[in-house]
C-alpha cells in the first residue's frame, strides 16, 4: 500500500511540473474536460485517490499526511457531484481566464502536495 501513496504523490508531482513548465497543456486539458460530462471524471478520480490514500495511510511513517490529504480529496470528489455541471464549468472557465502565472501558483501547490505525500513515507 505504500506504493499507492508513492504513485499518487509522483503523479501529482509530474502533472504539476509539466504544468509549471507548460501551463497551456493544463489549459488544453481543461478545455477538453469541459466538453459534455467529461469533467465528472475529475470527481471520480478524486474519490478514488482519496479513498486509496485513506486506506494506505496507516502504513506511512507519518499517517496523518496521507489521511488528511485523502479526506480532502474524497470530499472534493463528492463535491463535484453535488455542485452540478454548470458550476463545474464556471470553475473551469474561471481557471481558463487566469494568467499563466496564476495557473503556475495553483500547480505549485499541487507539486507541494505530491512532495508531502512522498515525504510521508
Amino acid at each position: 500500500m505504500v506504493y499507492v501513496i508513492t504513485s499518487i504523490g509522483v503523479l501529482l508531482l509530474v502533472v504539476a511540473v509539466v504544468g509549471l513548465v507548460q501551463p497551456q497543456r493544463i489549459k488544453q486539458f481543461l478545455i477538453w474536460a469541459k466538453e459534455g460530462k467529461r469533467c465528472y471524471m475529475g470527481g471520480v478520480i478524486r474519490i478514488l485517490f482519496g479513498a486509496l490514500l485513506i486506506i494506505a495511510a496507516p502504513r506511512a511513517h507519518f499517517p496523518y499526511i496521507p489521511m488528511v490529504i485523502g479526506i480532502i480529496m474524497l470530499l472534493a470528489g463528492i463535491a463535484f457531484f453535488v455542485i452540478g455541471l454548470g458550476r463545474i464549468h464556471r470553475m473551469i472557465d474561471w481557471w481558463l481566464e487566469k494568467a499563466d502565472n496564476a495557473m503556475r501558483a495553483g500547480l505549485a501547490v499541487v507539486a507541494l502536495i505530491g512532495l508531502l505525500l512522498i515525504y510521508s513515507l
